[in-house]
């Protein structure tokens, strides 16, 4: 699979994901924070938190710059649909997070690959459902987080694919 196979594969599947969390949730920005969690943990797993700080950085950076601004504002009239506990939406997002990557992975993407669509694809979503300044301030608290040491305790592994 070339990288641009790769790339658009990484791409329909986290969409599927998002899709099949949306469906359960209908909580765009608890999705979003499970993503955005998800990818900064395996980052830090993958690169280490220093590198996982500066990616999240240079994302805020594009956030901020209006890199996804052509995708609008957020419809202020949307109403989250609120049945599921919210222990019960997190391991849900977890777990389609999860089976996304291991998909992701198994098709020949590296975890960087893997990593770099959960946080644009966290990004984008975040952009959609609360607008650019926002989306940048959570992102912004992400890396903040990982500055400060908040996954310190996970050591990069000498397996790129480790999860």
């Amino acid at each position: 699979m070339t990288n641009m196979n790769q790339s658009q594969f990484c791409d329909l599947t986290i969409e599927q994901a998002v899709a099949h969390m949306m469906q359960r949730t209908g909580d765009m920005t608890l999705v979003v924070d499970r993503m955005f969690t998800f990818a900064a943990a395996q980052a830090c797993m993958d690169i280490g938190a220093d590198k996982t700080a500066s990616m999240m950085h240079y994302m805020i950076a594009h956030v901020e710059a209006g890199a996804f601004d052509y995708l609008g504002k957020p419809d202020p009239d949307d109403q989250p649909y609120q049945e599921p506990t919210e222990d019960e939406i997190r391991a849900g997002c977890t777990k389609a997070i999860l089976a996304t990557m291991e998909q992701m992975l198994t098709d020949g993407a590296t975890m960087a690959m893997v990593i770099e669509k959960l946080l644009t694809a966290a990004s984008v979503a975040s952009v959609r459902e609360a607008g650019s300044f926002k989306a940048a301030t959570l992102l912004r608290t992400y890396a903040d987080l990982l500055d400060a040491g908040a996954m310190a305790m996970i050591e990069p592994t000498d397996d790129s694919t480790a999860h």
